[in-house]
């Protein structure tokens, strides 16, 4: 699944100035992002953290069983998970 950044981006800035929305996202994701006409597989849970002052999360990239990556694939893909700085 695929989701366009631009498009993301713009829903959590509504998501900072909208808390009842936030709230919203933070129990029910899958419902909100198809709301905002997100294409979301009937098979993807989706799961959402918030990171805090003191609390930050790392996002393990899926990597097929037995896939074999060389670095520069595997930092492609840690790339579009962490978000930079």
């Amino acid at each position: 699944m695929k989701l366009d950044k631009k498009k993301l981006s713009q829903l959590i800035m509504e998501l900072f100035a909208n808390p009842e929305l936030k709230q919203r996202f933070l129990k029910d994701p899958a419902n909100v992002l198809k709301e905002k006409s997100f294409d979301i597989p009937g098979d993807t849970e989706i799961r959402v953290v918030e990171d805090t002052k003191t609390v930050k999360h790392i996002v393990l990239p899926y990597i097929e069983p037995g896939e074999k990556l060389i670095p520069e694939e595997l930092e492609a893909r840690i790339s579009k998970v962490v978000p930079p700085g």
